[in-house]
């Protein structure tokens, strides 16, 4: 396309944010005459919150205009634990349960200016509420000769959304339930000397949480416009392990064959929203975007090179298959979405430094690099981050200066070349991991 030599779009926006965390914990722990015999009760209450106000402006050859958007979201979450461990001759068994209530209330609020850009029909609040009701049981054995550890932990879980009826691109509030399985095993076995073979099995659940279930858009970006999806299910992952370790007199190295079967996954997909026919925008949708499974090699190396000196370093190889995925979006109107299945094999590697220092000080030198890998809808540029920490006690070890500084070259953002139905596009996070700190820690 040829230039024409004048402005087509202008957006520019001022952004005012509040965020904050707060956490309560109440802890009751009987001991039985016993050692390690021990029954813990745990109530927890935990709030997380965000008051976020866009102040948006336009200039473009189809409005000059402003908007503004403000939203209130917070995520409540209260468990109450029971842990019971009783020791055996060769090991101990722990039994429990768990009761946890999540609720996320969200307002919104839109003044709209002249031919507003923002989506009509939203409402102006939205709340979505989890129960769930868990128990376990795991055993833990060890003989010289071996270890095992198994566990079952069973879960019944209800949730529901409230979408308000001025809502119009979610047909209704949603509603469900499931109940689940979730086992774990892990058996050690010594081969004799210093060989160990190690196998592993567990099923793991993530669920969705606020950033990823509410209703409203985010504006900083009108052209990708990030949008998320109050119907989101939890993902599942099952993980299958057989490695062999050895260990000598100063490190130790081991490699393992792995798998992830993941169901479900919720990921961000890009999609092409026609139904503004002054504007070119694509959604950034949150979806249950189907399976997808890993299968790689890690090997591990742990080594002392002086007596002040330790290395650790991995590496990890695997293949990614993503399966063929159809579904609807539902925002900002109803369109079917499909992705074709893709096969990749990528790698990752870290490398850890911890040199002791003259005077008790400690000096941590890490790295991590992930290779280039294929995602859904595109590929994932490589990226890597330096990182250095230092720490030096004073005043007789009763105070401590600390330094910080991550991603010191500032390499570590995800940058992705997405290529969707009809456009193509470089997503970036920048992710603002280059921070460096200087603080100091005093005890009296």
């Amino acid at each position: 396309m040829e230039s024409s030599g004048e402005r087509e779009r202008y957006w520019f926006w001022r952004e005012e944010e509040q965020t904050g965390f707060a956490n309560a914990s109440l802890n009751w722990k009987h001991e039985f005459p016993e050692p390690g015999h021990e029954l813990d009760v745990n109530l927890q209450y935990t709030r997380g919150w965000e008051d976020e106000a866009y102040f948006l402006n336009e200039e473009s050859s189809v409005r000059v205009g402003t908007d503004m958007t403000h939203l209130e979201a917070v995520e409540n979450t209260l468990p109450l634990s029971v842990d019971y461990t009783k020791p055996l001759a060769s090991g101990r068994i722990e039994v429990g349960g768990k009761i946890q209530t999540r609720w996320l209330p969200i307002t919104y609020g839109v003044d709209r200016g002249v031919q507003s850009v923002i989506y009509a029909g939203l409402g102006d609040e939205s709340d979505w509420e989890e129960d769930l009701f868990a128990g376990y049981v795991n055993l833990v054995r060890a003989r010289p000769s071996y270890s095992i550890e198994a566990g079952l932990r069973v879960e019944q879980t209800n949730v529901s959304c409230s979408i308000p009826p001025e809502n119009i691109h979610y047909p209704s509030s949603d509603s469900y339930d499931y109940f689940e399985l979730f086992p774990n095993v892990k058996l050690a076995y010594t081969l004799g000397g210093a060989y160990r073979l190690v196998a592993a099995y567990n099923r793991r659940i993530d669920r969705p949480g606020e950033p990823e279930l509410r209703i409203f858009p985010k504006y900083d970006d009108p052209e990708l416009l990030k949008v998320v999806n109050p119907y989101l299910r939890p993902q599942l992952t099952n993980v299958f392990e057989l490695g062999l370790a050895r260990s000598w007199n100063r490190g130790s190295a081991s490699a393992a064959a792995y798998r992830r079967d993941i169901t479900d996954a919720f990921k961000r997909i890009f999609a092409i929203d026609g139904s503004n026919p002054d504007y070119d925008i694509v959604n950034k949708i949150y979806e249950n975007a189907g399976n997808s499974r890993q299968t790689g090699l890690q090997v591990i190396l742990e080594q002392d090179i002086v007596g002040s000196w330790q290395v650790s370093a991995s590496v990890n190889w695997f293949i990614v298959d993503i399966d063929a995925f159809e579904t609807t979006l539902l925002f900002p109107t109803a369109r079917p979405f499909s992705l074709a299945a893709s096969s990749d094999d990528t790698w990752d590697f870290t490398i850890n430094n911890h040199v002791q220092l003259p005077g008790a000080g400690q000096l941590r030198l890490g790295y991590i690099h992930y290779a280039a890998r294929d995602v859904p809808q595109g590929r994932e540029h490589t990226r890597s981050s330096l990182d250095l920490a230092a720490s030096w006690p004073l005043m007789d070890e009763r105070a401590e200066v600390v330094f910080n500084f991550t991603d010191v070259f500032n390499d570590f953002a995800v940058r992705t070349d997405v290529e969707g139905e009809g456009f193509t596009a470089l997503y970036e996070n920048l992710l603002e991991t280059q921070v460096a700190t200087v603080g100091m820690r005093v005890r009296f």
